[in-house]
């Protein structure tokens, strides 16, 4: 039947298509705010004949659709937010004052207590000032 219309070129009808492929869309575009009276979103009788007309004129599948979300709407129970639970965080918390505890840095050697030596000029080798400011250079 798809070949068929395709070499004869007629439109092809939604009834060619596989049911799988439809495009079904999972949001109501055609109910508009305006529907609502002075924006009383309490008052859903307006709202809801208007989609009972519009259902009329909608294709099977799509009716099917849409029944079965109004269904699942219906049928689901509230959703009751709760506070959430908090859990105890990884590492030290912030603030403590006890950072040296646990800490994972090793410990000096022996040799490698030795003190340093000040560093000297590479020029004169004196102590006391650098390459850049030396008197001799």
């Amino acid at each position: 039947m798809f070949i068929l219309r395709l070499e004869n070129d007629q439109a092809l009808q939604q009834a060619d298509v596989h049911e799988h492929w439809w495009i079904q869309s999972h949001h109501i575009e055609f109910l508009e705010p305006t529907h609502f009276i002075n924006n009383d979103r309490t008052n859903l009788e307006p709202l809801l004949q208007h989609l009972a007309q519009r259902y009329q004129h909608w294709p099977p599948h799509q009716q099917a659709v849409i029944y079965s979300q109004l269904e699942e709407l219906a049928n689901t129970p509230p959703v009751v937010l709760e506070e959430p639970v908090i859990s105890k965080p990884r590492g030290r918390p912030v603030g403590t004052k006890n950072k040296n505890k646990g800490m994972t840095q090793r410990e000096l050697s022996e040799f490698e207590h030795v003190k340093k030596c000040a560093r000297q000029c590479g020029t004169c080798h004196q102590i006391g000032h650098n390459c850049h400011t030396c008197p001799n250079a």
